[in-house]
């Protein structure tokens, strides 16, 4: 109770300050296209509760039907604009919405789409037991996500059988182990991967070996995902020069 209490005060605060930036930002997205500048999609929620989640759009107009629910670097689907939004996580903003709604938690597991919650195995069902956030200890690690996927050929297989395994273990991970502390840190961490990602992963992983003392999660961690592509039981997906 206490951290739904601090999320929607902090979220109606946050609203406020950043009302006008948002409509800005909003007005911008809306002149590259004339098309609605907020994208809605479908999110499996708590207890598989489905929510609808709010985005700045950084897409094309119907990019949901000319593609992949994985999207990479070089994903023809994302805007000029959209690109920017993407860098620098401002897209992500109208979930304070979905926090002051109660769908959401500033520090969570991150919501996924129900064609990919569908395939979570039994062990990943431990996720619907915790509100999704909008930002986590993977979403810190995994900042470059769309980079990564963009190095290797099958990024959808890629994706399901590399990165979100893990994803989802170090969501679980932080569940188990959560506090006030904790969310204060990923919050001020997530800020810092927009502008010195090195520091920020070096202390995500310090957190992270307090939850476990896994090695090879550890080197996920400090290299964000990277060493992902340098691992033999993944060569088959790499992308050959």
């Amino acid at each position: 109770m206490t951290k739904r209490g601090l999320d929607s005060l902090l979220a109606i605060n946050l609203l406020l300050i950043l009302a006008i930036p948002i409509f800005w930002v909003l007005f911008v997205v809306w002149l590259t296209d004339r098309a609605c500048p907020v994208y809605v999609s479908w999110r499996t929620g708590k207890n598989k509760r489905p929510f609808k989640l709010y985005k700045i759009r950084t897409m094309v107009p119907g990019a949901d039907v000319k593609g992949t629910s994985v999207t990479t670097a070089n994903d023809s689907r994302i805007t000029a604009v959209g690109r920017l939004l993407r860098a620098s996580k401002l897209d992500e903003l109208p979930q304070l919405i979905n926090i002051l709604k109660g769908d959401m938690s500033f520090v969570g597991p991150r919501p996924n789409v129900k064609a990919e919650t569908d395939l979570y195995s039994s062990a990943e069902q431990d996720i619907f037991l915790h509100r999704p956030g909008i930002t986590d200890l993977s979403s810190i690690i995994f900042f470059d996500e769309e980079r990564i996927l963009a190095e290797v050929n099958a990024s959808t297989q890629f994706y399901h059988c590399s990165i979100r395994p893990i994803k989802n273990r170090i969501a679980i991970l932080y569940a188990n182990n959560r506090s006030l502390v904790y969310d204060i840190k990923i919050i001020y961490l997530t800020f810092l991967s927009v502008f010195n990602r090195q520091g920020a992963l070096k202390r995500a992983s310090q957190i992270l070996s307090l939850f476990s003392k896994d090695k090879w999660l550890a080197n996920v961690a400090v290299t964000g995902g990277d060493v992902l592509l340098n691992h033999s039981s993944q060569s088959r997906y790499i992308k050959r020069s």
